[in-house]
């Protein structure tokens, strides 16, 4: 592969990168809002059952649980 269409690969990728910013995420305060409310309704939810009734992926799920409300379990 010659020099130049690596160098336009990468310019390729650095483009679509930079607009990922954009996107609206999963993990956005709506969602932990919702995710927390449907946690203090019961507890007892797995999840997957969480994250299916919300909406959003499981990791998704994981990082508000643990980054957003800053929870490692429920009890």
């Amino acid at each position: 592969m010659s020099g130049l269409s690596v160098l336009k690969r990468a310019e390729c990728r650095s483009v679509k990168i930079a607009g990922l910013d954009d996107l609206p995420t999963s993990t956005n305060d709506d969602h932990v809002e919702i995710v927390r409310a449907v946690i203090r309704g019961n507890r007892r939810l797995t999840v997957r059952e969480v994250a299916d009734e919300v909406g959003i992926s499981i990791g998704s799920y994981h990082q508000i649980f643990a980054e957003k409300l800053q929870t490692r379990r429920v009890g």
